[in-house]
């Protein structure tokens, strides 16, 4: 009785399985929106992930601030004290057209020529000229003289020569003038002649306009001399040939 018993709880048990065997619960699981396990088929596929872009990374410049540089400062000067004029151009070389007017005891006369100066400063220079002259008488029928002079002398500007404005000047130095006389103005050859050495001291006054700042520069003057005859004493009529003499120049200046 109890094999018969066995027999049929093995027999129940086998029909049992063969039952659950037939009917397969599948439990999954796969990734989704809110997927839980179903006792469904499978759950929906996932969505695919939106596409990722990459955008350029902008490197924006930076302000920097210039570096501080701490440079030792110098204090302004103290009140009061004079300046350093700045350096103003000196011209050294001159070229100068002359008009003379002189006369000695035998009448007045006429010329001009030219003079050329060096300046070593602006207080002292050199100058030499040439000048030719004429009696100015007005009847060509009177006795003729002409002759002319050539003179060497030290310039001296007492308040430095100015590149631009009026300059006062004094000169001095030495003369020599050779003078010949015709019976008129038509004479070719003179009935008299004399040379006469003088010590001369002048002074007078210059204009200065720049041409070319710096460069050039033109000038007008007037000029007032006295001729002192160096041989008075040893002339053979010992007359004293002492004269004076005006000069109107226009230079130009280098």
């Amino acid at each position: 009785m109890k094999k018969l018993f066995f027999v049929l709880s093995a027999l129940m048990l086998m029909s049992l399985s063969s039952i659950a065997s037939a009917q397969v619960i599948i439990l999954e699981e796969t990734p989704g929106d809110n997927c839980r396990m179903m006792l469904s088929g499978p759950c929906a596929p996932a969505p695919e992930p939106a596409p990722m872009v990459m955008r350029p990374r902008v490197v924006r410049p930076r302000y920097a601030p210039p570096p501080v540089v701490n440079e030792p400062t110098v204090p302004p000067p103290p009140a009061g004290l004079p300046r350093a004029a700045a350096a103003e151009w000196m011209p050294q070389w001159s070229v100068h057209f002359i008009y003379l007017s002189t006369g000695d005891q035998d009448g007045s006369l006429l010329g001009g020529g030219l003079s050329a100066e060096y300046m070593f400063s602006r207080h002292f220079g050199l100058e030499g000229s040439i000048l030719g002259m004429g009696s100015g008488q007005e009847d060509m029928y009177a006795p003729y003289r002409d002759g002319m002079r050539a003179g060497l002398s030290l310039l001296w500007f007492p308040s430095g020569m100015k590149a631009e404005g009026i300059s006062f000047y004094m000169r001095g130095g030495v003369v020599a003038e050779t003078i010949s006389t015709y019976e008129d103005a038509y004479g070719y050859e003179p009935i008299a002649s004399r040379d006469t050495s003088y010590r001369e001291v002048a002074a007078g006054l210059r204009y200065y306009i720049p041409l070319i700042r710096n460069y050039y520069a033109m000038s007008l003057g007037i000029e007032a001399s006295i001729l002192f005859d160096s041989h008075s004493s040893d002339s053979e009529d010992g007359e004293d040939r002492s004269t004076a003499a005006a000069r109107l120049t226009f230079g130009f200046h280098f």
